[in-house]
């Protein structure tokens, strides 16, 4: 997952005259853009590849002559082995641009292509279904393509998509409202890697982990493990997994109450796809700005974006499209349109109620409550908040409930006031006493309170992130970029990316112009 790394590499070579050389590296480079969420240029890269094999006129095993290749590698370059390279590159375009039925129409295509001693490649092939399949809901045929995906990496040692595979199958377990299996998938994946004495430079087996408890309410081990994989991540600069990151940050942050650190986080998963803003998910990105809005008190920024999003809603695939429309649900009933709320939270959980997906009726179980609550409704409240309390007792969920504030605190008291009248329901009301107590007391409770004042306002279009001011202030201690390195124990290269950005935010030319422009601006004192 050294993605920076693979940048700083072909970012070096003379283009033109290497891809001609050596043309496996017209993948190589339509790779790399993917990876760092610059799907423009990986489209261009991979029209670049189709034209060049259609004008070859001689075979690659003639262009590579002076090399000596593996058996597997041998057949890559083989007219079908450069077809599927071709088609393997263009799966991973297609999903992350919402084109999810061409993606399984080639992904599925490969499988048959690919023979079986191309573990390594099978597996990525086989990662991409799995993602494909989960965007579309259908959750066993993503399953039977993630639990082959995750054998097959780890079989062929490529601990980065092991770990990728991993995190969508816990991601399908989360979906279903299983926690300790996703808990457990993760566990067993972090597990194995650090057992390779490998640095995989991911984190997402951390941050997954790190997810779970902060709905467990374990925020210190949650806070521990996401650091350490949002470090990773950033080392490595792999966008599926740094995007991931920031929003198990954000999400994080929001639960304690710091809704501006939780923007912070979302405003780094931003820039992420500042050169490819039609990525998919970018959505979900785009959805938690809302939902921190609405934690922040700014209604009114929250209903334009819900109006006017920046990509086509109904296009999306139905993972993406289901959580930008609990969102949108959200501000709905933020905004008292509650007949529109109720109508779309109906419809969603009517959907959900056949396919097992338990983690999304539970929070739409919760709306409603909620909302039956503003409408005065109160047996409807208290009987669609039971049936959540039903739904996530054997998991244990806690901020699922505690992160709705004291509306919800108010609810759940008079949940347990019916569960005590009903006989049978001891477990229920043992937890749902667990999750009254779960809520802060003495009045300190965050939720309630839009915005907290830590953060200093920048005067930029595009604020500069706590770490690059970080950097920006070691800088103006005349620090050199090997020593930020140590300090703040990232990859050179991860410096050199954070000084780029720096000076893009800026309109600086040099560290000298930069720390200038930041001191007049009042952004560095």
């Amino acid at each position: 997952s050294e993605v920076y790394k693979m940048v700083d590499w072909l970012s070096e070579l003379p283009p033109d005259a290497v891809l001609t050389s050596r043309p496996f590296l017209f993948f190589s480079f339509a790779w790399v853009n993917g990876f760092t969420a610059r799907l423009g240029k990986m489209k261009e890269y991979i029209n670049r590849a189709e034209e060049f094999y259609k004008r070859l006129d001689v075979s690659l095993h003639e262009i590579y002559s002076d090399m000596d290749i593996g058996a597997e590698d041998l057949w890559m370059l083989s007219p079908q082995g450069v077809e599927v390279a071709l088609k393997s590159v263009k799966t991973f375009y297609e999903i992350f641009s919402g084109n999810i039925g061409n993606a399984i129409s080639m992904g599925e295509e490969l499988i048959g292509l690919i023979p079986a001693q191309s573990v390594r490649l099978r597996g990525i092939v086989l990662s991409l279904l799995g993602y494909a399949y989960f965007f579309t809901h259908d959750l066993d045929t993503a399953r039977d393509r993630l639990i082959e995906s995750v054998e097959m990496n780890k079989l062929s040692g490529y601990l980065s998509a092991y770990l990728d595979s991993s995190n969508r199958l816990a991601s399908l377990s989360l979906l279903e409202g299983k926690l300790r299996n996703a808990h457990e998938i993760y566990r067993q994946a972090s597990q194995y890697v650090s057992s390779q004495h490998e640095t995989v430079l991911s984190g997402i087996d951390l941050v997954g982990m790190g997810n779970i408890h902060r709905e467990w309410n374990d925020v210190e081990t949650a806070q521990r493990l996401m650091e350490e994989g949002l470090r990773l991540a950033s080392e490595g600069g792999d966008f599926m997994f740094l995007n991931e990151a920031y929003i198990n940050c954000a999400h994080l942050e929001y639960s304690k109450g710091n809704y501006n650190r939780a923007f912070e986080h979302i405003q780094s998963a931003e820039r992420i796809f500042r050169d490819s803003p039609f990525c998919i998910e970018n959505s979900l990105v785009q959805a938690w700005a809302l939902r921190i809005w609405l934690a922040q008190g700014e209604l009114s920024k929250a209903v334009y974006w819900n109006q006017h999003p920046k990509f086509d809603v109904e296009s999306l695939p139905a993972f993406h499209k289901e959580f930008w429309l609990i969102t949108r649900a959200r501000v709905l009933l933020s905004a008292g349109k509650l007949d529109e709320a109720k109508s779309l939270l109906d419809e969603m959980l009517d959907s959900t109620k056949n396919d097992g997906r338990t983690g999304a009726i539970i929070e739409l179980l919760i709306l409603l409550a909620l909302l039956h609550e503003k409408e005065k409704s109160n047996q409807a409240a208290l009987d669609c908040l039971i049936q959540a309390i039903e739904l996530a007792q054997p998991e244990g969920y806690v901020r699922i409930f505690v992160d709705e504030g004291s509306a919800m605190e108010s609810l759940l008291k008079k949940a347990l006031q019916k569960l005590r009248r009903q006989p049978g329901h001891v477990n229920l009301q043992d937890y749902t006493n667990q999750l009254l107590r779960a809520f802060p007391r003495n009045g300190s409770d965050k939720k309630d309170s839009p915005v907290s004042t830590k953060t200093v306002t920048q005067p930029l279009i595009d604020p500069l992130s706590e770490r690059e001011l970080q950097v920006l202030g070691l800088m103006a201690n005349g620090v050199s970029y090997e020593r930020i390195s140590r300090e703040l124990v990232v990859a050179l290269s991860t410096v050199r990316w954070h000084v780029k950005n720096i000076f893009r935010k800026l309109n600086a030319h040099s560290g000298m112009e930069a720390v200038a422009l930041a001191r007049e601006l009042g952004v560095l004192i």
